[in-house]
């Protein structure tokens, strides 16, 4: 694998407006692997520091940990997570220091591929997605893993009510209990997946099949489905009860959750990558 960094800095001072401070932090995500969490660090702290210590300026790099083929981290209780080809880390946000790293073979490739919940670590497992793994967040250590030999592209995990759900190629959606990994259940949508999201005891499952689809699914039923029109689809997002759904050319859905009627739409003119909710504003990019 390629060697890469880790790193974490503080932005410039200078502020540019909210729609180009959003588009700054988010390609900081994508290009260098950095996670960031809210917007503070674009100021100075308001109070001196104690016993002489130094503020860094902004735009200092605060530290550098090289590792080897890295994906995006994920941030948690002071601890940045990382999935690499062959190694699971976890390094002290505060200075990189490695606190433990685990051979956990990571699928690789996948910013939805590492999921914290509670004090466990779920992340896709083997070059070709073959499973999936958790992992004690404090110790490294790992509990169970499920060997299914999943077929990419894979959308997932998520984790909720202690169920942990992911997506393969043959589009099926697997149920696992998150406290030992034992199968629940599993559903095909009949779509390639997207992304999926969960609300609750509801998996939301967008896929590409002669067209994009969205499924939402309960205790290994299908209880309703959706035909957006669009290309490939990107990871769904749920709010306020409803599920929002962006396509590639630049479609963007609002679907009530319990039923799937389409509360509206429209194009955004844009081919999408992404999108994110923040503050009761959706922005797609």
């Amino acid at each position: 694998g390629t060697q890469r960094e880790i790193t974490t800095s503080r932005h410039a001072a200078h502020r540019p407006s909210v729609t180009r401070r959003a588009l700054l932090g988010l390609g900081a995500v994508s290009a260098a692997g950095l996670a960031i969490t809210g917007w503070d660090h674009l100021t100075r702290p308001k109070s001196t520091p104690r016993h002489g210590a130094q503020t860094p300026r902004a735009g200092t790099q605060i530290w550098n940990t090289p590792i080897t083929g890295t994906d995006f981290p994920l941030v948690a209780g002071g601890i940045v997570y990382v999935s690499t080809d062959s190694v699971l880390y976890a390094l002290a946000a505060r200075n990189g220091q490695v606190l433990w790293h685990r051979a956990a073979d990571p699928y690789s490739g996948s910013s939805a591929g590492l999921v914290m919940a509670g004090d466990t670590i779920y992340t896709l497992t083997g070059a070709f997605s073959n499973g999936v793994a958790a992992f004690d967040a404090t110790t490294g250590t790992r509990f169970w893993k499920w060997p299914a030999n999943l077929v990419g592209p894979v959308a997932g995990p998520a984790v909720a009510r202690g169920v942990v759900y992911i997506a393969d190629g043959y589009g099926e959606v697997h149920a696992l209990r998150a406290s030992n990994g034992q199968r629940l259940w599993t559903l095909s949508t009949y779509t390639i997946p997207g992304g999926l999201a969960v609300a609750g005891d509801v998996v939301y499952v967008v896929g590409a099949n002669s067209g994009t689809r969205v499924s939402a699914l309960r205790s290994g039923r299908q209880i309703w489905s959706f035909p957006a029109h669009g290309g490939t689809v990107v990871t769904p997002k749920v709010a306020g009860g409803l599920v929002y759904v962006v396509t590639s050319d630049g479609g963007v859905y609002a679907l009530r959750g319990d039923d799937g009627h389409e509360m509206w739409n429209f194009r955004s003119g844009i081919r999408a990558a992404g999108s994110w909710l923040a503050g009761g504003m959706g922005y797609v990019g």
